[in-house]
């Protein structure tokens, strides 16, 4: 769960609401170009059996189109 810093908190809200956008627009040109996005954050990798499900379960979707 992110959060927050109590200093300067205008220009974190500014910095995570222009990434958040950046990362659409970054999504949906991938998409329009024929790829799968999947977005992982750092904080899904540090539990690992997590994490392989997660990845498991794009895998057997993409095998399943092909």
């Amino acid at each position: 769960m992110a959060s927050t810093p109590t200093g300067n908190q205008t220009f974190w809200l500014q910095k995570f609401a222009t990434n958040t956008a950046r990362d659409a627009r970054n999504a949906s040109a991938l998409r329009k170009a024929g790829w799968r996005v999947l977005t992982v954050w750092e904080c899904e990798t540090k539990n690992p059996d997590k994490l392989q499900k997660r990845l498991g379960r794009l895998l057997g979707a993409v095998q399943a189109e092909e």
